[in-house]
């Protein structure tokens, strides 16, 4: 049985709940596809280092530690991290089973994943008109993907509010 958060605001439920989950574990964090740096700019700056594939991320992203790297082909040695978090990245990216090794190996402690389950929104959401998007995942896929991944110890949540769905996984690395 898959454990579900309602809130208000599931989009932003999403946030806390990936920043709650990456600070409760302390030590550094990676935060892959991290776009202009916002999640933990305020947070856990001193300690993370953001990573995006765009240049424009990077201008964005002036004084912190950024870099500009792809993720399915990150520049870390193993366990450089205590937490890597793919906030909403997998379904952007072309090989999200390489891109879930990446972030598997780069980690010591936690992984933490979310992904949107855009067939779950409603429809003032705007569900599927994203046009970065090149999948749409379904609870099955994830599993899948994770399974391809060789990640085995998870755990799989709902996040759901404000007509957002998302999956959140989190991830005991090396349990």
């Amino acid at each position: 049985m898959i454990k579900v958060i309602e809130a208000p605001d599931g989009h932003f439920e999403r946030c806390k709940w990936l920043v709650s989950k990456a600070l409760a574990v302390g030590g550094t964090i990676v935060d892959i596809g991290s776009s202009d740096c916002w999640m933990f700019r305020d947070v856990a700056k001193d300690r993370t280092v953001f990573v995006d594939i765009d240049p424009e991320a990077g201008k964005k992203c002036k004084g912190l530690n950024f870099c500009l790297a792809d993720a399915h082909n990150l520049p870390f040695v193993d366990n450089s991290f205590d937490v890597a978090v793919l906030g909403d990245v997998l379904e952007h990216v072309e090989n999200p089973i390489r891109v879930l090794r990446e972030a598997y190996r780069v980690c010591r402690r936690k992984l933490l994943i979310t992904v949107p389950l855009e067939h779950e929104w409603e429809p003032h959401v705007k569900p599927f008109a994203n046009p970065d998007h090149i999948r749409f995942y379904s609870e099955r896929m994830l599993r899948r993907h994770l399974r391809e991944a060789g990640i085995k110890n998870f755990d799989l949540i709902k996040i759901k509010g404000g007509g957002w769905v998302f999956l959140a996984v989190e991830v005991d690395v090396h349990a």
